[in-house]
């Protein structure tokens, strides 16, 4: 039986040399578009200080010494590579992992220097470093969600089909930027009202796994409803919370937050902490490869372990529409967390680096 990880890798696949050639050509062509596309959305002033950008900074969606840690020769596998449509790189390297250019290089040295710190992570997670983490989150979808702008303008241009959702990419889009106006006023600010730690764990042991993604929780624990994200008006708003994963030196962090504004996770948070360690991560483990494709895995885990993990990553975002009422029933079937112990849980120590 083919799993759907192996339905997404070409090499799986019998080509002639034709057939060969001209995949080949079209990945050039894919290649080249992405690359028009991130070229056409660099701003001219950086969003953060207004002052006229000659240099954009090159940043990372989560700190690179994070990446290192779970780095095998310098290599990581990230989702995009692991389903991508070239089969011969499945791998990519640390300084090029979560990279976007959005803001000057005095901006991103200065507005997140608490959090992009080993030390400080290891010792404290406090409100400015959630401010700070919720504002680089607010920057890299803003970032990802117009470069998917350009892009179906792009492929529609040059006859590729597009499974990219306009519709839904405005809204995120907007609502992205009222994320990005709330976390900048509270980094500025040093506002330390303004984020609730929902969950947070020092484990002892490295995991294989390092993220730093905001999630739209539709169901809860007891398969509640959180966000309604077929609800498809303006005025109703999606909320996220932030999963972060750091693997550190000798430990790992792991945290879920929310803004203060997005109330919805209070019971979820709740729940979430009175379960056993182990139930805890192997819930987080799952709302992350469920909810997102914006994590990064050690070179060294198996192929069988990744292939698990890339079936239900493959499912990820089949349905987020909008454009179908609310059926609890629905809900149920693809989001609930009770199937969590469906996939191997990367964050318990079985799986440690440093064992």
């Amino acid at each position: 039986m083919i799993s759907k990880y192996d339905e997404f890798k070409i090499d799986k696949i019998k080509l002639s040399d034709e057939e060969l050639a001209r995949w080949q050509k079209l990945l050039k062509k894919i290649n080249d578009l992405n690359k028009h596309a991130e070229n056409s959305i660099k701003p001219e002033c950086c969003p953060i200080c207004s002052k006229s950008i000659t240099s954009l900074c090159k940043s990372h969606s989560l700190p690179a010494f994070v990446l290192r840690t779970i780095a095998d020769k310098g290599y990581i596998k990230s989702c995009k590579e692991l389903i991508g449509i070239n089969p011969k790189k499945t791998y990519i390297g640390v300084k090029e992992a979560g990279v976007f250019y959005s803001i000057c290089r005095e901006c991103d040295s200065k507005y997140f220097q608490d959090y992009e710190n080993p030390e400080t992570l290891a010792e404290t997670f406090s409100p400015l470093m959630m401010a700070e983490i919720a504002l680089k989150c607010s920057l890299f979808y803003l970032h990802k969600r117009y470069k998917e702008k350009a892009l179906i303008s792009l492929y529609r241009k040059n006859n590729l089909p597009n499974l990219l959702d306009s519709e839904v990419i405005e809204m995120d889009i907007e609502e992205y930027k009222k994320d990005y106006e709330y976390d900048i006023y509270h980094v500025k600010k040093n506002d330390s009202n303004g984020y609730n730690l929902g969950y947070y764990k020092i484990l002892p042991y490295v995991v294989p796994i390092a993220c730093q993604i905001p999630i739209a929780l539709v169901l809860d624990l007891n398969d509640c409803l959180v966000n309604d994200v077929y609800y498809k008006k303006p005025n109703y708003k999606i909320e996220n919370c932030i999963v972060c994963i750091y693997p550190l030196k000798d430990s790992t962090i792991v945290a879920l937050f929310s803004r203060n504004k997005n109330n919805r996770y209070r019971k979820f948070f709740k729940q979430l902490n009175k379960l056993d360690l182990d139930t805890a991560l192997e819930k987080i483990n799952y709302i992350i490869f469920k909810y997102s494709e914006d994590f990064f895995l050690s070179n060294t885990l198996n192929e069988e372990c990744v292939k698990s993990i890339l079936d239900i990553v493959s499912e990820s975002g089949v349905f987020f529409t909008r454009d179908k009422k609310f059926k609890q029933d629905f809900y149920i079937e693809n989001y609930t967390l009770k199937q969590s112990n469906q996939l191997p849980n990367l964050l318990i120590e079985q799986y440690a680096l440093n064992r």
